[in-house]
């Protein structure tokens, strides 16, 4: 954990996959982020983390969540320099309630 206004958490995939997900917390957004190979890959476990990120803190079901992430969800393509890609699903606190 690192102090400071947002908190980072890293763990390794457990199905197989050398890649890691990255949860991250600011004051204004909830991030999933997935380093791997290739980009598809990482966006697609980004995508699914976040999905369950807001099944799991937010009460969403999974029908739910995937409807509210096609309207929600920020995209960013974090590293493409590395042989891993970088992908980052964000949504901006404002539009989550506890």
């Amino acid at each position: 954990m690192i102090a400071g206004p947002y908190s980072l958490t890293m763990r390794s995939e457990s199905t197989g996959s050398p890649g890691f997900i990255f949860t991250k917390t600011t004051r204004t957004e909830r991030w999933k982020s997935s380093s791997e190979r290739p980009l598809l890959e990482a966006f697609q476990h980004a995508t699914t983390e976040m999905q369950k990120l807001l099944v799991a803190d937010y009460g969403f079901n999974e029908r739910g969540a995937a409807a509210f992430m096609g309207q929600a969800v920020e995209y960013e393509i974090a590293n493409v320099v590395d042989p891993r890609f970088t992908v980052v699903a964000k949504v901006r606190k404002s539009f989550l309630r506890r």
